[in-house]
């Protein structure tokens, strides 16, 4: 099924986990952090605890992107036995880490398919659940000069698969929903979310699905 037909005027990106991924992992920062604060705690079992965190409160009902992101560090390091002052100060320690770009690393070949896609007259965008943080991590790593505008969900107040946010997009963009492509990695937020809005979606899996996958496609569409 081709992912970019010829009516695709612009192509939306999701950041985490489509452009960039935690360094090395959000269980090892978190490990690094709570260290600095006297706990030992092991890695794999922060990101086992962090994972469903995550997954259990983006079920919840919305809140700010800074309160649910302590729900999730909370639960994450529960069996660190913190005092409440220090809870606090490790909190934002890692609410601030991963607003940094080192951070994060660049996904393979995200920065190659941004920048072809934009060479073949592609209109780029960022629409992702998250929240300003993203704008430094993606200025430090050099990505966001690919992209007119960013739809993040903790700036404007709604996040994927909710069609505001779809329609948003387009009202900036000035564009119709069958002119425009949302990449992500998430079924529910990306592809359902874009599907609905009446969008082309394309859903990363990895390794059946990866970022190069556009442009092979799009070289094969592409007009003599």
């Amino acid at each position: 099924m081709p992912v970019l037909p010829e009516t695709v005027r612009a192509v939306t990106f999701d950041v985490g986990g489509t452009l960039v991924a935690p360094r090395p992992s959000v269980g090892a920062v978190y490990a690094e952090i709570l260290s600095a604060h006297g706990v030992t705690a092991d890695p794999a079992a922060l990101e086992r605890d962090f994972r469903d965190a995550f997954r259990r409160h983006s079920e919840t009902l919305p809140t700010s992107e800074r309160a649910f992101w302590e729900r999730v560090f909370r639960d994450a390091c529960g069996s660190a036995s913190l005092p409440e002052k220090e809870f606090r100060a490790a909190f934002d320690a890692a609410y601030a880490a991963f607003g940094e770009g080192r951070r994060w690393r660049v996904i393979e070949g995200a920065a190659e398919v941004l920048a072809t896609l934009r060479g073949q007259g592609l209109r780029l965008a960022v629409l992702s659940n998250s929240d300003s943080r993203f704008r430094t991590v993606l200025a430090d790593h050099g990505l966001d000069t690919f992209f007119e505008h960013c739809f993040l969900s903790g700036e404007v107040g709604f996040e994927k698969p909710d069609i505001r946010i779809f329609r948003l997009a387009e009202s900036v963009l000035g564009l119709a929903p069958a002119q425009i492509l949302h990449v992500g990695d998430s079924r529910s937020a990306d592809y359902n979310g874009a599907s609905a809005a009446g969008w082309h979606a394309l859903l990363l899996d990895p390794p059946r699905t990866t970022l190069p996958a556009l442009l092979d496609d799009r070289e094969r569409q592409s007009p003599c």
